[in-house]
C-alpha cells in the first residue's frame, strides 16, 4: 500500500493540523515555559464581543509578535479616542528574532486562554524571555510601572553566600546603570567574577533591561526599585539565580550565562520547579525546590516523547501544512531582516493567499476603483477595514522603485495622510494595503449633485485646511522634503467623519537639503493639475515643492466653485467668455478681474452667511495665488496655512499658469 493510501480522512487530518498549528515549538517549551503568568487589570471593565475596542485588542495582539521580533521591542496602538488600545511587546535584547516571535505568540495565546482575561480592557502576559501588555489607559508609554511584577528564584549556594550576595548586587547595579545609558536597546548584559572560597573563584552573570519607551532616568528608577526588592537569601543560603519581571523593566542573574539558547538540563529545572512569588507587596519568602533529579528525568522523557509524536504528525500532513501555512514571502522577509527595506515596525506583511481570501479572489464586487496603475479592493482583514491596491503594471524591472516607495510611505504618520497598513510582494505581484476611507474620494462628492449639495461650506473649508496640513507634512515633516507630484481630487479621500487624507503615493519625489528642484525629461502628474514648469509640453520638467502648490490651488478652486478641472461647462453667466478660453482657471480669473466674486462660487453653497462669503472669496484669492504662472511667486505651503487661518491682507495674484499672452 502506498503512503498516500495511509493518510486518514479529511476530518482527522484537519484535527491533526490544528494540533500542530497551535503547539509551541520546542524552543518555546524549553526557553519560555518555566515562567508564564497572566494578569488582567480590566476585570471590572469588560469589553463586549464584537465591539470596536475588542476588535482593536484582537488586531493589536495579532500584530505584536511579528512586529516586535526583529528588534525585540515594539510599542504601538490601534484605534483612536475611547476605542484606542495601546500595546507593548518586549523580548530579551539578545534573543534571536525567531525565538522572540515564538515566545510572544505563546504569551498572546495565554492571554486568550486565561478566562479571567477574556474581554479585559487591560492585561499582560509574562514569559521567560518576553512580555506582552495591552491597555486602554492613556498614560501607558514612557511611564515606569513596577507593579504588578513577578519574582522567581532557583538554586542554592551554601559556600560563601555573602560573597555571592555582594557580587550579585554589584553586578546588577553596574548593569542597571549601563542599561539606562544605552539609548538603543535600554539593556545591558554582563558578568562578574567573585571569590567562592579562599582558593577558588567563580562567575555570576546578569541582565538588566527596560522597555525602550522609557527615558534614561525612568529606566534607572524602575531598575533601582527592583534591585531594592531583590531578596536573594533564604534560611541562610543564597540563591544562585533570580529574576524580577515587570511591565517596564526586569533584572536577572544566574550562575550560568544568560543567552538566547537553552541548556536543556538547567531549563528543565526551572520548568518543573519554579519558586515564584507574584509580588503584591507582602514580602512573602519563597520556598526552595525539592526533588530536582526526578523532575529533570521526567521532563526530558516528556519532551522526547512529544518530539517523536509531533514529528510523525508533521510527516503525515506536511503536504497540507505547506499549502495552508503560506506566510510572508522570502523576499519580503529578507528585506526586513537585512535592512534592505527599512519599514515602520508595525507594517504587516501579507501573503497573496490572505489577500485573495479577503477579497473573494479579487471579486469585482469588492473593487472600489480602477486606474492606470491598477485596481483597489475593499476587504476586512483581522477586524480592520482596508483598501488593497493591486499594482497591475508593476514588475521585477521596477521592483527597486516599489521598495523605495514602500520604505518611504511606511514612515508617513499624519492625520491627513492615508496610512499604510501592510504590503505583499510575492510571485511578481505587488500590493499595498491601506486604511479604508468609507466616504471615498472628494472628486466623487463634487461630481454627484446630491453629495455636492450636502457638502456645506464649513465642511469644504475644513477639507481645504486639512489638505494643506497633509501637504505641509509631506514638504517639511519627513526626513527629506517630499513632493506628491500628483495631487488631485481623486487622490483626496474622506474618512467616516469627512476628514481629508492625501492618498496615492506612486509618484513621490524626495529632495536633498540643498536641492530647490529636480529636472527631468519625463513628465509626471495629471494634465490640468500640472504646473507650467512640469507640463508635458515643457522640454525639461522642473519639479519642486511649488509644483504641488499649483495642484493645491487648482483643487481649492474646484472645491469653492464645485466645478471639476475636466468637466467645466459654459453657463449663461459666462457668456462673456469665449469658447477657446473656456476652462476653470480662465473662468475664475476673468470673473475675479471683473470683481464678480459670487459668480464663481458653487450655487449649491448657502450665501446668506456673510462670514462664509468672506471665507469663500478669500479661498478663491488664495487659490489664484497658488496657480500663478511663475513658480517663485506662488506661496509656500506654510504661508498658505497661515493665510487660511488669519485675515491678514493678501497680495494681488498675477496671471495664472497657461493664460499668459
Amino acid at each position: 500500500m502506498s503512503f498516500f493510501h495511509t493518510i486518514p480522512s479529511y476530518s482527522v487530518l484537519y484535527f491533526l493540523f490544528i494540533i500542530v498549528l497551535t503547539a509551541p515549538s520546542f524552543d518555546m517549551i524549553l526557553c519560555c515555559k518555566f515562567l508564564n503568568n497572566t494578569i488582567c487589570a480590566g476585570i471590572d471593565n469588560k469589553l463586549d464581543n464584537g465591539s470596536v475596542q475588542q476588535s482593536n485588542v484582537d488586531i493589536l495582539l495579532a500584530d505584536l509578535p511579528g512586529n516586535a521580533s526583529q528588534n525585540a521591542f515594539v510599542n504601538t496602538s490601534v484605534g483612536e479616542g475611547q476605542d484606542g488600545i495601546l500595546g507593548v511587546a518586549i523580548c530579551l535584547a539578545n534573543i534571536s528574532p525567531s525565538s522572540c516571535q515564538n515566545c510572544l505568540q505563546w504569551a498572546v495565546k495565554h492571554l486568550y486562554s486565561d478566562p479571567k482575561c477574556k474581554n479585559s480592557n487591560s492585561a499582560e502576559s509574562w514569559f521567560d524571555r518576553c512580555m506582552v501588555h495591552y491597555s486602554s489607559h492613556e498614560l501607558f508609554f514612557g511611564v515606569p510601572k513596577t507593579r504588578p511584577n513577578i519574582t522567581t528564584f532557583w538554586g542554592k549556594s551554601e559556600a560563601n553566600g555573602g560573597g555571592l550576595e555582594t557580587a550579585v548586587y554589584k553586578l546588577i547595579n553596574n548593569l542597571s546603570d549601563s542599561a539606562a545609558k544605552n539609548s538603543e536597546t535600554r539593556s545591558a548584559l554582563g558578568q562578574l567574577d567573585y571569590n567562592q572560597t579562599s582558593t577558588s573563584s567563580t562567575t555570576i552573570y546578569g541582565l538588566a533591561q527596560c522597555t525602550r519607551d522609557l527615558s534614561a532616568g525612568n529606566c534607572s528608577t524602575c531598575l533601582a526599585k527592583f534591585t531594592r526588592q531583590l531578596k536573594i537569601k533564604s534560611s541562610g543560603s543564597t540563591y544562585t539565580g533570580a529574576r524580577i519581571v515587570g511591565d517596564s523593566c526586569f533584572i536577572w542573574y544566574d550562575n550560568e550565562p544568560i543567552n538566547n539558547t537553552c541548556d536543556q538540563n538547567a531549563e528543565n529545572e526551572h520548568i518543573n520547579n519554579p519558586i515564584s512569588d507574584q509580588n503584591s507587596g507582602n514580602g512573602s519568602s519563597p520556598v526552595p525546590p525539592e526533588g530536582r533529579g526526578k523532575s529533570r528525568t521526567k521532563t526530558i522523557t516528556i519532551v522526547t516523547a512529544v518530539s517523536v509524536v509531533v514529528g510523525l504528525l508533521l510527516l503525515v500532513i506536511a503536504i497540507y501544512f505547506v499549502w495552508l501555512r503560506k506566510r510572508t514571502t522570502k523576499a519580503s522577509s529578507s528585506w526586513r531582516a537585512t535592512g534592505y527595506c527599512k519599514l515602520r515596525p508595525d507594517i504587516r506583511v501579507y501573503s497573496i493567499y490572505e489577500l485573495k481570501t479577503a477579497t473573494q479572489n479579487f471579486s469585482p464586487s469588492k473593487r472600489l476603483g480602477r486606474g492606470g496603475y491598477g485596481e483597489v479592493y475593499q476587504a476586512v482583514m483581522y477586524g480592520r477595514s482596508v483598501a488593497i491596491k493591486r499594482l497591475l503594471k508593476a514588475s521585477k524591472e521596477n521592483e527597486q522603485e516599489l521598495i523605495k516607495e514602500l520604505s518611504l510611505v511606511s514612515y508617513m504618520e499624519h492625520p491627513n495622510i492615508l496610512k499604510l497598513v501592510g504590503y505583499c510582494f510575492e510571485k511578481n505581484q505587488y500590493f499595498f494595503v491601506y486604511e479604508h476611507m468609507p466616504n471615498g474620494s472628494l472628486d466623487k462628492h463634487l461630481k454627484d449633485p446630491t453629495s455636492r449639495q450636502k457638502l456645506s461650506w464649513t465642511t469644504r473649508f475644513k477639507i481645504i485646511k486639512e489638505i494643506a496640513q497633509g501637504l505641509s507634512y509631506l514638504h517639511y515633516g519627513l526626513e527629506k522634503r517630499t513632493t506628491h507630484v500628483d495631487l488631485k481630487l481623486t487622490n483626496i479621500l474622506l474618512s467616516k467623519e469627512m476628514a481629508a487624507k492625501i492618498a496615492d503615493f506612486d509618484m513621490l519625489r524626495t529632495f536633498e537639503t540643498d536641492e530647490t528642484h529636480q529636472s527631468t525629461e519625463k513628465g509626471y502628474g495629471t494634465i490640468g493639475y500640472m504646473a507650467p514648469e512640469v507640463n508635458v509640453l515643457a522640454l525639461r520638467k522642473n519639479y519642486s515643492l511649488k509644483s504641488d502648490i499649483y495642484s493645491f490651488g487648482i483643487m481649492v478652486l474646484e472645491i469653492v466653485t464645485g466645478k471639476g478641472i475636466h468637466t467645466f461647462r459654459k453657463t449663461e453667466s459666462e457668456e462673456n467668455i469665449s469658447e477657446s478660453d473656456e476652462n476653470l482657471t480662465s473662468f475664475v480669473w476673468k470673473n475675479w478681474n471683473c470683481k464678480r466674486y459670487l459668480e464663481v462660487i458653487d450655487p449649491y453653497l448657502d450665501l446668506k452667511i456673510q462670514r462664509d462669503n468672506e471665507q469663500m472669496v478669500r479661498c478663491i484669492h488664495i487659490g489664484l495665488l497658488c496657480i500663478q504662472h511663475e513658480a517663485a511667486k506662488r506661496p509656500d505651503i506654510l504661508d498658505v496655512q497661515k493665510l487660511l487661518n488669519t485675515k491678514e491682507p493678501l497680495p494681488p495674484p498675477s496671471v495664472p499658469g497657461f493664460l499668459r499672452d
